[in-house]
């Protein structure tokens, strides 16, 4: 019997989590990497886990505007509720902090950039073996999924996605993430967590137009 014992043979899931690591490296590694961000941060003293920085919504470097994908911002955030909501302001100040130097060694330390030697290109014809990471009993397993889907533009499983949209779902997390997928798949439109209004357009076709 497996922790997830749904009738899944659990070396095939291992399987597709070592070829999803590899596949989300080559198509989210700005996303991925900020399991790594943090501790760097820490270990060089440039941040606290207790210090908060306030997200407006975005964050100024030099003359460009980085965005949150909270616009409204999520006011003053210290690390954990930055890990918990998601907060892209609060990784753009850490990384600006730590600088891109330090930044790039703690990456190569984390093994990013490394091959694998599973002979996969990270494109869409992969999305099979994403898509059953959906129903993983690990959060953050279904939350990197969904946004490897979006990334790849897997219109065949906007089914799969909407599921996590549902009430079963309970990680909030893993629902913001799902949203964001589907909001890739259907041209950059949200349509929050109205199952309705996502169903009808992917079931009319008017995914992926802008």
């Amino acid at each position: 019997t497996t922790a997830w014992d749904n009738g899944e043979d659990p070396v095939e899931w291992l399987r597709h989590e070592m070829r999803v690591r590899q596949i989300g490296l080559e198509n989210f590694s700005d996303r991925m990497i900020r399991a790594g961000e943090p501790m760097a941060a820490l270990e060089e003293g440039v941040v606290s886990t207790e210090e908060e920085f306030e997200c407006r919504g975005y964050h100024m470097f030099g003359n460009r505007t980085f965005r949150c994908w909270n616009r409204a911002g999520h006011g003053m955030v210290n690390l954990h509720q930055a890990m918990k909501q998601s907060c892209d302001v609060w990784f753009y100040v850490a990384g600006e902090r730590l600088g891109i130097d330090r930044l790039a060694e703690y990456a190569r330390a984390f093994g990013f950039g490394d091959k694998t030697g599973l002979g996969l290109n990270g494109d869409a014809t992969h999305a099979d073996l994403i898509a059953p990471l959906l129903r993983h009993p690990v959060p953050r397993i279904r939350m990197s999924s969904a946004l490897a889907l979006g990334r790849m533009n897997a219109q065949q499983h906007w089914q799969d996605l909407l599921k996590l949209l549902e009430p079963q779902e309970t990680v909030q997390n893993v629902r913001l993430h799902a949203r964001k997928a589907l909001a890739a798949l259907a041209g950059n439109k949200d349509y929050g967590y109205d199952l309705a209004a996502w169903r009808k357009v992917f079931e009319r076709g008017e995914s992926g137009k802008e």
